[in-house]
């Protein structure tokens, strides 16, 4: 089922996947969102990803970093 058909709008479907996520295993105030001091693991995508969810594919995805490690190696400073 796509997020159209489901009746959810594209921003609660990335909510679900962070923020909401984070809160259902009571831990918000570690990560879930992007704010100093909490973890992120953190996905860039060229294209309006709010707007169109199905810009979400592997071709637009720029970057792509885990515990501050970006999948090319390289440490990045967020």
């Amino acid at each position: 089922m796509t997020v159209d058909k489901a009746g959810i709008s594209i921003l609660d479907t990335i909510k679900a996947g962070t923020l909401n996520g984070a809160k259902m295993v009571h831990h918000e105030d570690e990560f879930g969102s992007l704010e100093k001091g909490k973890l992120a693991d953190l996905l860039v995508v060229k294209g309006d990803v709010a707007s169109n969810i199905y810009d979400l594919t592997p071709d637009n995805m720029e970057v792509i970093m885990k515990k501050a490690i970006s999948l090319s190696g390289e440490h990045c400073e967020v």
